[in-house]
């Protein structure tokens, strides 16, 4: 049994993956949540527990989120979204309200989002 705080919705977008400034490489969703995301990996890049960027065109602009690896595996990763700015979390939570499924569950639940 999953223990997520938001439901997932399967969606492919085009992510590049910084860590430290350096590009290490570029993933495809597999789904989202206003929580996170889980990454499909063409080849293992990232590690459990590190902080990492993930650039990401949304709604026509390239934004910048924060990520907190929680696990890998050979061919993709859970990533859990940090400390983004007002402006990217603002993008990202009206990009997730569009797609209308996941706030909506929020609301009906009486879960905060």
């Amino acid at each position: 049994m999953e223990n997520r705080y938001y439901p997932r919705i399967r969606i492919s977008l085009e992510v590049d993956l910084f860590r430290k400034g350096q590009h290490i490489g570029s993933a495809v969703t597999k789904d989202l949540s206003l929580g996170g995301m889980t990454l499909l990996l063409d080849k293992p890049a990232l590690n459990p527990n590190e902080i990492v960027l993930l650039r990401v065109w949304i709604k026509g602009e390239l934004q910048t989120l924060r990520g907190f690896v929680i696990y890998t595996s050979k061919d993709h990763s859970g990533i859990m979204l940090i400390g983004m700015s007002k402006e990217a979390t603002r993008a990202y939570f009206n990009f997730l309200k569009d797609m209308d499924i996941p706030l909506r569950w929020a609301l009906d639940n009486n879960k905060p989002y």
